[in-house]
């Protein structure tokens, strides 16, 4: 599909993307603020950045297994609450989700093994997401400036946190880290101001510059 080719769309509803359709141009559906029901090709690969910009009227979408590289393609899609990824998907792609200022849920299957950076980076609603313990690798900046993500339980499983993970996430006040993670990368809790507290895996053998830095609410690392 290419670019723009349904841009500002007004009265499209719903669309059922044929799996014959493997690549989704840029800003292909964007503005199209009617658009309910959204049904993605079980073997699309590419999404170019904004293809569904500004789809206010989205609430849920489920993202194919298929797909390779995706980013900020739901950006302004206000109305999208709920994020769930086909079983058998392996990786969450960079920036998928970037911005995507109303989600309240994201399901993750516990096939995935990687959270790609910027992953959830200024999902500004998300309160909670369940990491589960078949991811190894937490990307950079992934779910940074999450500014209402108030817990995050990491599981054994995980063994390299990236530079900036969680950077801004200013409302998170618990990150329980089972032992397991090797590596802190730079900045992961940087601007985390509501952080008290924080217990330190024995696992971890390097730990990145200002992984802290500006935590004005830590009083304990153990």
């Amino acid at each position: 599909i290419g670019n723009r080719a349904f841009m500002q769309c007004t009265g499209l509803t719903g669309i059922v993307l044929p799996d014959s359709i493997t690549g989704i141009g840029d800003s292909a559906f964007a503005n199209c603020t009617s658009l309910a029901q959204l049904t993605l090709s079980k073997r699309v690969t590419q999404i170019e950045k904004d293809a569904f910009l500004n789809c206010i009227s989205l609430t849920q979408v489920e993202i194919p297994k298929s797909l390779l590289s995706a980013s900020g393609i739901f950006a302004g899609c206000s109305g999208l609450k709920t994020i769930t990824f086909e079983e058998g998907t392996e990786m969450i792609r960079e920036g998928l989700l970037m911005n995507c200022g109303g989600l309240e849920e994201i399901i993750i299957p516990d096939t995935v093994m990687a959270i790609g950076n910027y992953a959830f980076s200024g999902c500004t609603n998300l309160s909670k997401i369940d990491i589960p313990d078949s991811v190894v690798t937490i990307g950079e900046y992934a779910m940074s400036s999450c500014s209402g993500l108030s817990a995050i339980e990491i599981p054994g499983s995980v063994t390299t946190i990236g530079s900036y993970a969680f950077y801004g996430c200013s409302a998170l006040v618990s990150a329980e880290m089972a032992d397991g993670v090797t590596t802190l990368g730079e900045y992961v809790f940087s601007g985390c101001t509501a952080l008290p507290s924080f217990v330190m895996p024995d696992s971890v053998t390097t730990l990145g510059i200002r992984v802290f830095d500006g935590c004005s609410k830590l009083s304990s690392v153990t």
